[in-house]
């Protein structure tokens, strides 16, 4: 899971905010607002979630989903590339398009900046690599 533009209650820095235990909840539904991208899930037992999910939270508002999940194959490596500028959001995956969305302000004024943060779920076998990240501003 990729979290972005992740703060604290009321805009606070998300690390002076009250302190969590790692329970994933805290992150979804708790004191912590911003995005989420899930990508990529499987349990011990070989099932998995068959589609990837862009999130609005707190609260775990679905804004979009894409079946099947452009990121299945868990043996080879992915280009993912995530743009925000003000409410709308647009993911790809090795080039394709794969979420683009606004978030339409039903459960509030978009998240407009904040930390960016990746958790794995599952099992301790669960392994993620993370290489070559920019992060870039928009002109006008």
């Amino acid at each position: 899971v990729i979290f972005f533009a992740a703060t604290g209650p009321d805009g606070k820095d998300l690390f002076e905010s009250t302190a969590r235990t790692g329970a994933y909840d805290e992150y979804i539904r708790g004191e912590v607002n911003g995005y989420s991208l899930s990508l990529h899930r499987y349990w011990p037992d070989g099932r998995n979630n068959p589609g990837s999910n862009l999130r609005r939270n707190s609260g775990f508002h679905l804004l979009s989903q894409r079946m099947p999940d452009p990121a299945l194959d868990a043996d080879r490596n992915y280009k993912l590339n995530i743009r925000k500028r003000g409410p709308r959001i647009s993911v790809s995956v090795d080039g394709e398009l794969v979420h683009d969305v606004s978030d339409d302000g039903v459960h509030g004024a978009h998240w407009e900046s904040g930390k960016i943060g990746f958790r794995l779920r599952g099992h301790e076998s669960c392994v993620m690599t993370v290489g070559a990240i920019t992060i870039a501003g928009f002109d006008g």
